[in-house]
């Protein structure tokens, strides 16, 4: 008799929730050659919710590598408490923009960490945008994940530096800005995280 498959492949995990997903949640981003689009899943119920940011990888895929991919991932996160944030690099096929040298193509690596800095900024605003969500996200408690490429961006974000290439620590993000409404300063990556740390933890897989 075959085993019975389980998501949480044995791990002890709290009982999983009806699971709300939306978008895409697009943003105008000032220099970017187009909008950037998330994807948002949510348990239906439950307060003071963590956050992941779920960086995508760079292969051939036409949707794994995007805010379409890790659809079983996403909802599981999302099915055990989270809110699971996916956004879509400009290496995203869809979006044809692989091939553009001038803009940061194929790999975006900068742009990648720009973008998670920009989410994390607009948190309120997603929050808002996102039926049934507005209020029920714990933005001291953030995690940062990424598969293949997206590990780089999610270190970059993390503060790691980049040998060879200036002012790569400039992508880091470690505490929540003034802007995405919980208080407490802008942290540079050089320094110590003390207090709410925006990025608790990074995955890279």
């Amino acid at each position: 008799m075959s085993t019975p498959f389980t998501e949480a492949a044995g791990l002890p995990v709290n009982a999983a929730l009806p699971v709300v997903t939306f978008s895409p949640v697009t943003l105008t981003v000032p220099g970017r050659p187009v909008p950037l689009e998330i994807k948002v899943s949510a348990p239906a119920t439950g307060e003071n919710l963590p956050v992941i940011l779920l960086s995508h990888g760079h292969g051939a895929s036409n949707f794994l590598a995007s805010l379409h991919g890790y659809g079983p991932l996403a909802n599981f996160w999302a099915a055990h408490g989270f809110a699971v944030l996916q956004p879509s690099h400009l290496d995203f096929t869809g979006l044809g923009l692989r091939d553009d040298a001038a803009a940061g193509g194929p790999l975006f690596w900068r742009s990648r960490a720009q973008d998670l800095r920009f989410v994390l900024d607009r948190l309120g605003d997603i929050e808002t945008v996102v039926p049934g969500l507005a209020g029920r996200v714990d933005r001291s408690r953030i995690a940062a994940v990424g598969h293949s490429l997206g590990g780089h961006t999610v270190s970059l974000l993390a503060g790691m530096t980049v040998t060879g290439v200036q002012r790569a620590g400039e992508l880091a993000r470690r505490r929540v800005p003034p802007e995405s409404g919980v208080s407490g300063r802008e942290q540079d990556a050089a320094e110590p995280v003390r207090g709410r740390a925006h990025v608790r933890w990074c995955l890279r897989v």
